[in-house]
């Protein structure tokens, strides 16, 4: 371990550039920086060679190069296939409107939609607590045990997602059918059972 020099990462970043993105530079560089400071903890080493050099900042525009978007006709087809359940459906909407990501939808709680400034505040961390819950949606019953457990956001950040009209008519809709569903107003949930 005390053999390795700065120059050596610097070549080894070279060489691993050859074969591969920035991002993943980044990521081994970070496991190994990591590794050398526990191995300093230890008493395995007496000095990182990461600390000398720096990785790379991999370019976030290349990790953009393969989005993709829908085409009119696809989202034509997913809403037809989605109609048949109408929670899918708006589940389906809730990630189009919002951009937010599975964890965060299938955690996000009635409290979070401010309707009065057309936003959603997604805590960074929080703990949600569920009682249990029986209901039936449609010829499906449902039974949700109660359960307690924690929720972060990918980086533990605060999000606030704006809501346009489309957006607020369906958070609206949605409210609107969980008002009629016997036992849900006890669920904090949107898209419980999901």
């Amino acid at each position: 371990l005390t053999d390795i020099t700065v120059g050596q990462i610097e070549e080894w970043q070279v060489w691993v550039l050859s074969a591969s993105k920035p991002a993943t530079l980044d990521i081994h560089f970070r496991t190994l920086r990591a590794a050398w400071n526990r191995a300093i903890r230890w008493g395995d080493a007496l000095e990182n060679p990461f600390s000398g050099s720096e990785a790379p900042k991999p370019d976030r525009d290349e990790d953009n190069e393969n989005v993709r978007y829908f085409e009119p006709t696809e989202l034509q087809k997913l809403f037809a296939v989605t109609q048949k359940d109408y929670r899918w459906h708006c589940m389906i909407k809730f990630y189009l409107y919002s951009g937010m990501r599975r964890q965060e939808l299938t955690n996000l709680e009635w409290k979070e939609i401010d309707l009065e400034q057309n936003e959603i505040h997604i805590a960074g961390r929080k703990t949600v607590t569920l009682p249990k819950i029986k209901y039936t949606l449609g010829k499906r019953s449902y039974t949700l045990p109660a359960r307690q457990y924690s929720f972060r956001t990918k980086n533990g950040k605060r999000r606030t997602i704006p809501i346009n009209n489309r957006f607020r008519c369906l958070i609206k809709d949605l409210f609107e059918q969980r008002k009629e569903i016997t036992a849900m107003d006890q669920c904090p949930l949107v898209f419980p059972a999901m």
